[in-house]
């Protein structure tokens, strides 16, 4: 699904086009048994004004194992999980501007949909 076409270029070209806007300059882009097509689509991520590196997922084991598999590419730097499949809308440069002037240990970003059962659920308190 990364590299499927949706308004005439890959899913994740819409994606580091958003992250290259929102002023991140490293993208560490966990990979497994697709990423041939992935490193061959964005080599080094100088296209988008990024430097790419690539880290390998051994088994994929849900999103907690491919953040952990980031672990020592992230370091103790803030950092962003942005899935391979998804985009956002608004793009993500305000929140990433309201993370680092607020100096949050962690947000997340989430949209209140029609229809829940299709994705993850969560519960706020106000």
């Amino acid at each position: 699904t990364h590299l499927m076409p949706v308004a005439g270029k890959p899913l994740l070209d819409w994606i580091l086009v958003d992250l290259a806007a929102a002023g991140i300059k490293q993208v560490g882009l966990v990979v497994g048994h697709y990423s041939e097509a992935i490193k061959e689509y964005v080599g080094e991520g100088s296209h988008w004004g990024l430097t790419a590196t690539y880290l390998t997922q051994e088994q994929p084991q849900g999103l907690a194992d491919a953040v952990n598999t980031a672990r020592e590419f992230v370091g103790q730097e803030s950092f962003v999980v942005y899935l391979g499949d998804t985009v956002v809308e608004p793009d993500l440069t305000d929140f990433v501007q309201w993370f680092e002037e607020e100096g949050a240990n962690a947000a997340l970003w989430v949209k209140e949909v029609d229809d829940p059962g299709r994705y993850g659920i969560v519960e706020m308190q106000q």
